[in-house]
């Protein structure tokens, strides 16, 4: 429901994909993506270094649940398939 008076909301992300609105129950938030693939407005990445988290892995007959739950879950981190 949208908030009285107050209209849509902007979310800006910079992970993809780019969530979606069930995710979090309302529908008057409006969820945009932003890549900053020159590093203009960054530049973290060279004082934090290359980091990842692991969010599961799978093994590979498992390949395409990691592929559902990609597609069907706000995941956080990355779904790893063993091989």
């Amino acid at each position: 429901m949208k908030a009285a008076g107050l209209g849509l909301r902007r979310l800006y992300t910079i992970t993809f994909p780019t969530p979606r609105p069930e995710f979090i129950g309302r529908d008057d938030v409006l969820f945009e993506l932003i890549l900053d693939m020159d590093g203009t407005f960054g530049g973290m990445a060279e004082e934090a270094g290359p980091t990842s988290t692991v969010a599961r892995t799978y093994r590979l007959d498992e390949a395409a649940r990691a592929i559902s739950d990609f597609d069907r879950e706000h995941i956080v981190g990355k779904l790893v398939v063993l091989i």
